[in-house]
């Protein structure tokens, strides 16, 4: 949810996503992404947020990408991504 979030942040400000074009609002974008594969968004923790912040774990830099490998650490849910330095995070199940 934080990357469609980021997405739909920067369609709203004018700028082309060629991967993302919501055709309605942020949140019945999200909504219907959510409904349509009965999912559910996970809460982010205050645990979460310290693990995030933990330097020697993480060599990303992106705070946001951060919060996703720690958010997807705290639940033991494995993360899809194709980021090279995500998929070397330590304790971080990546397909």
């Amino acid at each position: 949810m934080v990357k469609s979030g980021e997405e739909l942040f920067l369609t709203s400000r004018g700028k082309t996503i060629a991967r993302l074009t919501p055709g309605t609002g942020a949140l019945s974008f999200l909504t219907l992404a959510l409904d349509s594969r009965n999912a559910r968004p996970l809460a982010v923790t205050p645990g979460i947020a310290v693990l995030s912040s933990d330097d020697a774990r993480f060599a990303h830099h992106d705070p946001a990408d951060r919060m996703i490998a720690a958010t997807a650490i705290h639940y033991d849910a494995p993360l899809v991504t194709c980021d090279e330095i995500m998929v070397n995070i330590r304790h971080l199940r990546t397909v």
